[in-house]
């Protein structure tokens, strides 16, 4: 068997591999001998048939093909044994000769494999030395105003509502159907019917709440309103459009009250127990933060101090697993990929380019945290992730920084 091994970009290799008719031979006749047990033909107790009648039987080119498959498990062995090489991925074969197995032809076989490998990692810094900022005072601990804000935030999440009859003014709950127009053209983006908004939060265009302050019920106004040189959209930035608006309701908050019963509401007795729940859950927010953002600083130190060969198979992996997620995404927000690009400021080409280079970056830190496993002798189990090395790495750099 004759191996040949070529590298190539992005952490690829090819292989050739020639196989020499004799050993060919070899797997035919294994092949034969595995299956001929089990044909049966007329006359002849199984097995004991001709040769040639039992490979008629059992098919000429099912048994080559059972050959092939043996001369490219073994050949492909051999070649990463050989190599020391670390796959990843699957192989993809090509077969450049087959044999005919017919008595007086060249029986040899060669083909070709092309798979990607682990690429030696370059780590050309301490890593054990990475700079994380420390919290800063009272950075993870709860205040009783927190508090209070979640209260108030729930509070109006339980809210009632009772219609009135005057001018809306902040605080209020409306009900609008409005429409925009580009002259006397109208814009679809800008139409929206029975749209619930809560005066004082400026959740539209920055200018329409003012426009609409003291509408009641039933009214109906018309005004022109320019929207901001900052807006996300090309097509609003800084233009100014026409607006018909209808106030279907006009609605006065009620807040529940803060009492026992309130608290009862989400399964918890007692005003000290809600409290002490939301304060737990906001120290647990505050803690997840700052390790998003520790998580942040080490992966970017990581990635300027690694230096690797990029796998195309594992940026094209990751690639497609980050689509995934996003379509997901996506999909459970009821939108579509337009809307989703042009809510992050994005177009198709810039989205695919930002998307691969988020790729190779995740490729790149999880071959860096591979080697820091290696040489710290971290071991990970078949359930463990590159995640408990990323925890080792903070823990080492979190020392004597909190």
């Amino acid at each position: 068997m004759k191996i040949t091994y070529v590298k190539e970009k992005g952490s690829q290799v090819k292989l050739t591999i020639e196989c020499a008719a004799d050993d060919m031979q070899k797997y035919f006749d294994e092949a034969l001998q595995a299956n001929a047990a089990s044909v049966n033909i007329a006359g002849f107790r199984p097995g004991r048939a001709p040769r040639a009648m039992i490979i008629d039987a059992i098919g000429r080119q099912k048994l080559a093909n059972a050959a092939m498959e043996q001369a490219v498990r073994v050949g492909y062995g051999d070649a990463i044994k050989k190599h020391e090489l670390k796959p990843i991925g699957s192989p993809s074969v090509s077969i450049l000769k087959q044999p005919s197995f017919l008595e007086k032809a060249d029986n040899s076989f060669s083909y070709t494999v092309d798979i990607g490998v682990l690429p030696e990692v370059k780590i050309t810094k301490d890593y054990k030395n990475i700079k994380i900022t420390p919290p800063k005072k009272n950075e993870l601990s709860v205040s009783d105003e927190e508090v209070d804000k979640v209260i108030d935030h729930l509070r109006h999440r339980n809210a009632g509502y009772n219609d009135i009859t005057r001018g809306a003014r902040e605080g209020d709950r409306l009900e609008i159907t409005f429409k925009g127009f580009d002259g006397h053209v109208p814009v679809e983006q800008l139409a929206s019917q029975n749209h619930p908004i809560i005066m004082g939060n400026n959740s539209l265009v920055p200018g329409f709440e003012d426009k609409i302050t003291g509408i009641t019920a039933g009214e109906k106004r018309e005004f022109k309103l320019k929207f901001p040189k900052e807006h996300f959209s090309p097509q609003f930035k800084g233009k100014e459009f026409r607006f018909e608006v209808t106030a279907n309701k006009v609605q006065e908050v009620i807040l529940p009250k803060f009492d026992s019963s309130f608290a009862e509401k989400f399964g918890i007795k007692g005003l000290d127990e809600l409290k002490k729940r939301l304060k737990a859950n906001i120290a647990e927010e505050k803690r997840e933060r700052y390790e998003t953002q520790v998580r942040d600083e080490v992966t970017k130190a990581l990635t300027q101090m690694t230096r690797v060969e990029l796998p195309v198979t594992l940026v094209a992996s990751e690639k497609e697993r980050l689509q995934h997620d996003i379509n997901e995404t996506i999909q459970k927000q009821g939108a579509t990929l337009e809307k989703y690009l042009e809510s992050i400021k994005s177009n198709k080409e810039k989205f695919e380019e930002d998307l691969t280079r988020q790729a190779g970056n995740n490729v790149l830190v999880g071959l860096a945290l591979r080697e820091i496993a290696k040489r710290e002798k971290i071991k990970l189990a078949k359930e463990e992730t590159l995640d408990k090395v990323m925890r080792w790495l903070i823990d080492v750099n979190s020392k004597g920084k909190s």
